[in-house]
């Protein structure tokens, strides 16, 4: 009888658990051809999420079709039971496939690039005024305490370390540390949605982390500079022969969301070089769950994909 009543509690707490956890979920599944340069396939895409409790959880499946010779060729480039997680209990963060810059109150040269994705984890003692945060964060260490005068972040990975210290608003901040064989300063800001960063090395050296090698110079001078709104993301980098520019922008036309995006390297040597992509994707909404898109992108070679999109 104990044993009974024992299971019967248990599983209404699980019950009223997952009830207080108020689970949502959302299922997307787009469809259509897919067209490049130098193939025709039937492409086929899906996106899994569920909220619950602290967590957030993302899968998803690209696969593409081709028939050739009579036999169809089936293709996946993407296939995630989980391709993204966190769990956020406000005080310890636990996040699979980040993708986020190192920090929101200044600029580095990590920033710079495509952000490698990854594992961050860590813990925050405090609240948003007064804290103190550690954090392994896709191979890097951070250590950040903010208060309401200043804050300080010494942050560190393979053979380089930064110390950053500034307005716990991010309007003005200092940085210095070592890379690789030289030392290097700096200076920072950040204003509304604008930031910028200033940075001076001993000697030259190949100072983005996270740039294509073979688009990239030893340089010792180096400007980032960004702007960041929920509509238009523009992301700059220089140094004395390069430049790197990304940049991405939402907005509505006659009832289409549309999304322009396009990014440019460029290397000042002899020959020089550069590269550059980019596209665009329209997104048309013709009843509550369904929807047709066209998409067409330039990198490296041509493609264009249009199709429909359902929600379950």
């Amino acid at each position: 009888m104990k044993k009974s009543i024992f299971i019967f509690t248990l599983f209404l707490a699980l019950f009223v658990g997952i009830l207080y956890a108020k689970p949502t979920s959302k299922f997307k599944l787009e469809m259509g051809p897919y067209l490049s340069s130098q193939s025709f396939e039937l492409g086929v895409k899906g996106n899994f999420s569920l909220n619950f409790w602290v967590a957030h959880v993302e899968s998803d499946l690209f696969v593409t079709a081709s028939a050739t010779n009579n036999t169809i060729k089936i293709t996946s480039h993407s296939s995630n039971v989980i391709h993204y997680a966190k769990f956020d209990w406000k005080n310890v963060v636990v996040e699979y496939g980040a993708t986020q810059t190192h920090s929101n109150l200044f600029l580095t040269t990590w920033d710079v690039g495509k952000i490698p994705s990854g594992w961050k984890n860590g813990i925050k003692i405090g609240n948003e005024k007064n804290s103190l945060s550690i954090f392994l964060d896709r191979d890097t260490y951070d250590v950040e305490y903010l208060s309401s005068f200043f804050f300080s972040d010494f942050w560190w990975y393979e053979n380089a370390a930064m110390f950053t210290v500034g307005l716990p608003t991010g309007l003005l901040s200092l940085n210095g540390g070592k890379f690789n064989d030289s030392y290097f300063i700096g200076i920072g800001g950040k204003y509304g949605n604008f930031s910028a960063a200033l940075v001076g090395f001993s000697n030259t050296e190949m100072v983005f982390p996270n740039m294509d090698a073979n688009y990239q110079i030893p340089s010792r001078y180096v400007g980032i500079f960004e702007y960041n709104d929920d509509n238009l993301k523009v992301s700059f980098a220089m140094s004395e022969n390069e430049f790197y520019l990304d940049s991405s922008a939402n907005f509505n036309l006659l009832q289409t969301d549309i999304t322009l995006w396009a990014s440019m390297k460029y290397v000042d040597i002899i020959p020089f070089k550069m590269k550059v992509n980019g596209g665009i994707e329209l997104f048309r909404k013709i009843a509550k769950d369904t929807s047709l898109f066209l998409k067409a992108s330039y990198d490296e070679k041509a493609t264009l994909w249009f199709g429909t999109e359902w929600g379950f």
